[in-house]
């Protein structure tokens, strides 16, 4: 008799241990969702009619992070929200096919972008995850919020807190 209480006793303990395992995590955990990722933000704010040299960096990491699998918000801001405007700086110029070539050597592996200007680029990247948002404050101001390519998103003064203080990283151009 004295047997047969051990081995009921062994086998509530290992139930026990198995119930505790799986809801305290030992266990494979199904329902957990994955962790995600902040995004990166890059904020540009440099009018690129002065100074273009800041906002191609911002262009460059944006594409490589992309290319890497990483999130990552652009935000045009102050004088660089009007140069996404459409006619404006950005859509009239092209990126140079050398520039696609290092983006590519740097990830190790080739880019699929067939080419166009800098408005073109942004489509393309925001077709593989990037967010695009100028600063609608300032553009309302001067009406040009109705200005802007329609995969550009317009955040308030709000949500561009918002999404300053969510960021994993920053880095203003």
């Amino acid at each position: 008799m004295k047997r047969r209480i051990v081995c009921l006793g062994t086998i509530s303990a290992a139930l026990g241990i198995s119930a505790c395992l799986a809801f305290y995590g030992g266990a494979p955990a199904k329902a957990q969702a994955p962790a995600v990722e902040r995004p990166l933000l890059l904020h540009l704010l440099t009018d690129a009619n002065s100074n273009d040299a800041n906002a191609c960096v911002a262009f460059n990491l944006a594409w490589v992070a992309i290319e890497r699998g990483h999130p990552v918000e652009m935000l045009f801001d102050g004088w660089a929200s009007y140069n996404i405007k459409t006619g404006d700086f950005w859509a009239k110029y092209r990126v140079p096919e050398h520039f696609r070539k290092l983006v590519s050597q740097t990830v190790g592996h080739d880019v699929e972008w067939a080419g166009g200007t800098y408005v073109d680029l942004l489509k393309y990247l925001q077709g593989k995850g990037l967010v695009v948002a100028a600063n609608k404050t300032i553009l309302a101001l001067s009406g040009d919020d109705k200005k802007l390519p329609s995969f550009v998103e317009q955040w308030t003064l709000a949500e561009m807190v918002t999404h300053l203080r969510g960021s994993s990283g920053y880095a203003s151009y």
